[in-house]
């Protein structure tokens, strides 16, 4: 079951954007950017979403392509908002990243 949390238009350009925010299973959500990222440790608690209770920072973050990450967070509904306030210090950009950032 697939419940989107966020999805943008992106036109382009030359920044990294948040493309989607996809709730894949109960407490693991997709984040994909229009460019590639790195994963470069465990965790990005930079990457927050929010289920009605409150945001909640990711647990574990794992790289699935070089576009998407996979977070797992605490909260076991699913979120209904998203957003990172500050540059995630565990990824790395290949194009600039401008925060905060943030969607429903």
């Amino acid at each position: 079951m697939l419940e989107i949390i966020n999805s943008l238009l992106i036109s382009g350009g030359s920044k990294t954007q948040v493309k989607s925010v996809d709730m894949t299973s109960i407490g693991v959500v997709t984040w994909e950017f229009t460019q590639p990222v790195t994963l470069i440790a465990g965790n990005v608690p930079q990457l927050e979403i929010d289920d009605g209770g409150g945001f909640q920072a990711a647990t574990a973050v794992v790289q699935l392509t070089p576009t998407v990450l996979s977070a797992s967070h605490p909260t076991g509904a699913p979120g209904i908002a998203w957003r990172i306030l500050t540059p995630p210090t565990d990824l790395t950009f290949l194009r600039p990243f401008t925060t905060p950032v943030s969607g429903i």
